[in-house]
Protein backbone atom coordinates (compact mmCIF):
# COMPACT_ATOMS: atom_id res chain seq x y z
CA UNK A 1 0.00 0.00 0.00
CA UNK A 2 1.56 3.34 -1.01
CA UNK A 3 2.34 5.62 1.92
CA UNK A 4 2.37 2.78 4.41
CA UNK A 5 5.84 1.78 5.62
CA UNK A 6 4.52 -1.11 7.66
CA UNK A 7 4.09 -4.45 5.91
CA UNK A 8 0.50 -5.44 5.44
CA UNK A 9 -1.35 -8.54 4.33
CA UNK A 10 -4.01 -8.30 1.67
CA UNK A 11 -6.72 -10.91 1.44
CA UNK A 12 -8.70 -11.00 -1.78
CA UNK A 13 -11.65 -13.23 -2.45
CA UNK A 14 -14.53 -13.25 -4.86
CA UNK A 15 -18.09 -14.27 -4.11
CA UNK A 16 -20.80 -15.18 -6.56
CA UNK A 17 -24.39 -15.23 -5.40
CA UNK A 18 -27.65 -15.84 -7.20
CA UNK A 19 -30.57 -13.67 -6.15
CA UNK A 20 -33.92 -13.70 -7.90
CA UNK A 21 -32.40 -15.27 -10.99
CA UNK A 22 -29.57 -12.72 -11.18
CA UNK A 23 -25.95 -13.67 -10.63
CA UNK A 24 -24.03 -11.10 -8.63
CA UNK A 25 -20.24 -11.26 -8.39
CA UNK A 26 -18.34 -9.26 -5.81
CA UNK A 27 -14.61 -8.90 -5.27
CA UNK A 28 -13.51 -8.20 -1.71
CA UNK A 29 -10.09 -6.90 -0.71
CA UNK A 30 -9.28 -6.82 3.00
CA UNK A 31 -6.09 -5.39 4.48
CA UNK A 32 -4.90 -6.96 7.71
CA UNK A 33 -2.72 -5.11 10.17
CA UNK A 34 -3.85 -1.68 9.02
CA UNK A 35 -3.60 1.10 11.57
CA UNK A 36 -6.62 3.42 11.61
Amino acid sequence: VPGNDNPSILICFATKTMNAGQITSKLHVIELGAQP
